[in-house]
């Protein structure tokens, strides 16, 4: 639908069964990519704190306390310790399968996910509005923020809303 304006927008042209399996999809992955990060950065903490890893790139001095910041240390080796320990203790945890290559991370891999469920939830609703995932994306980040936002808003609110179910 194009040339809708918010004077003549009906919740029906945004509030389709389309848009709700969307935002279920948008928030089961969103859920699963929190769960993820929250169970990998505790175990990447946990290593750091036993196998700290010093910083010394870019005048960083210090102790790296996220796997994010590994960058930051100019020791390789040691980033390759703690890359094997972390796929070895991700993998004894349950947390990473078997079949997930070494150098993939479970957290990364659910928030890929998320972004994937993201584009495509922006990509049903933004044509009701004119736009297009990449006009949101060029407005900025909290612009398209805000847009899925408000778009996830309105449906849980609903009525005809039914919730993502395990």
């Amino acid at each position: 639908m194009q040339n809708t304006t918010l004077s003549n927008l009906k919740p029906a042209d945004l509030l389709t069964p389309d848009l709700f399996a969307c935002v279920r999809a948008y928030l089961l992955a969103r859920t699963y990519a929190e769960c993820e990060r929250e169970r990998v950065d505790k175990i990447h903490a946990q290593i750091l704190r036993e196998c700290p890893i010093e910083a010394d790139q870019f005048e960083k001095r210090g102790p790296i306390t996220s796997a994010g910041k590994l960058y930051l240390s100019s020791n390789e080796e040691a980033c390759k310790d703690f890359y094997r320990e972390a796929d070895r203790r991700l993998r004894a945890a349950g947390i990473k399968p078997d079949a997930m290559p070494r150098d993939h991370c479970p957290a990364l891999v659910a928030e890929s996910l998320q972004r994937d469920a993201e584009h495509l939830l922006v990509d049903t609703a933004a044509p009701v509005f004119g736009l297009t995932r990449d006009k949101l994306l060029n407005a900025g980040m909290d612009t398209y923020r805000k847009f899925l936002d408000l778009v996830v808003s309105a449906a849980v609110v609903s009525p005809q809303f039914e919730a993502p179910t395990l």
